[in-house]
């Protein structure tokens, strides 16, 4: 395989060419308030997910004592957690999607990525709340009876088919 050298010395300044290019083809004002919008969907964010996995995990508490009087464990604060995430994500996804930036390809790339976390996100806070919803319906007279382990596992893998075709279809 013959390599030709001749041409490295030339790769810097095509480099310099292409981004001085790239910096005059650029709206500076447009793209200064995109990352003001971004920022401050980031921020707000990251607000919601720390003031919301605490109170929802709160309210959740306080909603289940009226039905049950034992303690919600771990399933409770994994489910506040992840309903805390995905509140962030909403809000985060709705930002980006007001941002005027000036290269469209930019900000579809931006909401694709949101987007596909924002899903995941939604499929772990309902396996959360299935998970919950079953060691609630554990301490039942009825659930010796009728065991509901295999429709939730069902339904699970029901969401996650689902949300692996909105996946695909988003990046396709």
């Amino acid at each position: 395989m013959n390599m030709d050298f001749s041409t490295l010395g030339q790769v810097p300044e095509k480099v310099s060419a292409y981004f001085s290019l790239w910096m005059r083809e650029i709206d500076w004002t447009l793209f200064i308030i995109s990352l003001g919008w971004v920022t401050f969907g980031l921020v707000l964010a990251a607000g919601v997910y720390a003031l919301g996995r605490r109170l929802i995990y709160q309210a959740l508490s306080r909603f289940l004592a009226l039905f049950f009087t034992d303690h919600i464990g771990p399933e409770g604060r994994r489910l506040a957690a992840r309903l805390a995430l995905f509140f962030s994500f909403c809000v985060i996804y709705s930002t980006f999607s007001h941002v005027p930036m000036g290269m469209a390809s930019l900000r579809d790339l931006a909401e694709s990525i949101v987007w596909l976390v924002l899903v995941a996100s939604a499929v772990a806070t309902l396996f959360s709340l299935l998970d919950l919803s079953l060691k609630i319906y554990s301490f039942s007279s009825i659930a010796s009876e009728i065991p509901l382990k295999g429709v939730v596992q069902v339904v699970k893998i029901v969401a996650l088919f689902l949300a692996g075709l909105s996946l695909i279809a988003s990046i396709l």
